[in-house]
């Protein structure tokens, strides 16, 4: 069992040439909490449960901050969406940034019904939450460089000229300067093409393969830290359950001990009741063979 996140992305280009619109639905899947006495989910089911009732905790808990924020603005959002994976996904939905909307399932049957009241009690405050400052995604060009934070615009925009200059003077021919020569040297690395089809020298751009060395680095580094934010996740669920298993453990270990020691108590008590039982035993059997003789000399 899992949480499922579905994103369909819908792109518009035919507004202007160099312009698009970008909408994107997103559809997930919570999957329901589960009471562990209910299921008994045990080893792998249990982490999995754990980690989905979490998960659920913290979106309820993220909900319930957006709507007191939108009652009292002077109060601050809190940052609840940090404590779990899923909901630093969905950071812009929980900030009403973007459109959301709730969609609860539950059963019917008799045997369900405080799960069901329970769920619709809980979610049933959340119909007031408004989604009315919603940030428009603004338009950009076919290159996507407005999305782009204001840094690697910059960058961007230097490497485009830079490009445009360079192709510039390959077409008029200045490269053959000999003081123009030196100034590129200074920044690229010339290669003549040697044979017939040599024409022109061919500049390569160093900067392309550090930008793309870089890209490079920053996505294996993106790899590695969600890859560390899920082992985190779940060696905390593990702990957790390890640490819930231990108390138990202690516990009943605890009443193990103190059924031993009323056993033993009382197999004390039986063994003096026992002594005391036969002590009773032999003096009543004394008191019968007197009556019996006492019998025979009256008869007598």
């Amino acid at each position: 069992r899992s949480q499922c996140i579905i994103n369909i992305r819908c792109d518009v280009d035919n507004l202007d040439e160099d312009q698009f619109r970008t909408a994107i639905l997103t559809i997930v899947d919570l999957a329901g909490a589960e009471r562990e006495k209910r299921t008994g989910n045990q080893g792998a089911r249990l982490l999995e449960s754990n980690f989905i009732n979490n998960t659920s905790m913290v979106f309820g808990l993220c909900l319930r901050s957006l709507l007191e924020h939108q009652k009292n603005p002077k109060k601050p959002l809190q940052k609840h969406f940090q404590n779990s994976l899923l909901t630093k996904y969905l950071r812009d939905y929980l900030e009403g940034k973007k459109r959301m909307a709730l969609i609860l399932t539950a059963k019917p049957g008799e045997e369900d019904y405080q799960d069901t009241s329970y769920l619709l009690r809980q979610a049933s405050p959340f119909m007031n939450i408004k989604f009315e400052n919603i940030e428009e995604q603004p338009l950009g060009n076919k290159r996507r460089t407005q999305t782009l934070p204001k840094a690697e615009q910059a960058k961007r925009m230097k490497l485009h000229s830079n490009d445009v200059c360079m192709d510039d003077q390959l077409k008029s021919g200045i490269l053959h300067e000999p003081h123009k020569e030196e100034l590129i040297l200074e920044q690229d690395t010339e290669v003549e093409i040697s044979g017939p089809s040599a024409q022109f020298p061919v500049v390569v751009n160093n900067k392309t393969n550090k930008n793309n060395s870089i890209k490079g680095s920053i996505t294996d580094l993106a790899k590695k830290a969600r890859e560390y934010h899920i082992l985190s996740n779940f060696s905390r669920a593990l702990w957790k359950v390890l640490k819930e298993y231990k108390n138990k453990l202690v516990a009943s270990e605890n009443e193990a001990d103190t059924l031993r020691h009323s056993l033993t108590d009382e197999k004390e008590r039986c063994a003096a009741l026992e002594s005391e039982l036969n002590l009773i035993k032999a003096s009543c059997s004394c008191g019968k063979v007197s009556i019996a003789e006492e019998k025979d000399e009256i008869y007598v």
